[in-house]
């Protein structure tokens, strides 16, 4: 997955207003861009409370996240209309930019 986001991207319009903070997942050691706010309201209305950025290749794009100080939890599938949720533990947690 990649950190983060380009002018490029597809995700660029929709996601450059946002404020963000980069993590760092303790199991892999790797950084990753999460944006403030759901995704879409479908995620929203299912707990999700940000956006991970995944990239922008064939089977990239976003997730639903919730980011909490120490673990964050990813939605990585659906079952049943609702979110799979899985934990990853978090080794730094920094706020690149903060927008009101």
């Amino acid at each position: 997955m990649s950190a983060f986001l380009s002018s490029d991207s597809p995700f660029y319009k929709e996601l450059s207003p946002r404020s963000y903070s980069v993590v760092t997942e303790k199991e892999h050691g790797k950084d990753h861009t999460v944006f403030d706010d759901a995704p879409c309201e479908w995620s929203k209305a299912r707990g999700a409370t940000h956006t991970l950025y995944c990239g922008d290749g064939q089977g990239k794009g976003t997730r639903p996240a919730i980011l909490k100080k120490t673990v964050m939890f990813v939605g990585t599938n659906e079952i049943d209309n609702n979110i799979v949720w899985e934990k990853w533990n978090l080794i730094s947690y920094k706020t690149l930019r903060f927008i009101k």
